[in-house]
């Protein structure tokens, strides 16, 4: 995305975010992070939690950047194929 975003409440910005990618990378973050890792689990976006100290069912964990990037590919090729 390189727009930004802008409405009122916060579960809306996430809403949208989230269902503009096929796949999500989180930075730890707030609430708005949380919010967007579990819009994007419910709507069976793979999310990749970047050095995050997080557990969360269904996130996959990732180390590096690069780790992320090859894992997302990864998971968009599985989906394309199954």
């Amino acid at each position: 995305m390189t727009e930004p975003i802008k409405l009122p409440v916060l579960s809306m910005k996430c809403q949208k975010c989230v269902t503009r990618v096929t796949a999500l990378l989180a930075v730890e973050g707030a609430l708005g992070t949380l919010s967007e890792i579990a819009i994007g689990l419910k709507t069976g976006r793979p999310v990749f939690l970047l050095g995050s100290t997080l557990e969360v069912d269904g996130a996959i964990p990732v180390a590096t950047p690069q780790q992320a990037v090859t894992a997302a590919l990864s998971a968009l090729e599985e989906q394309s194929h199954g």
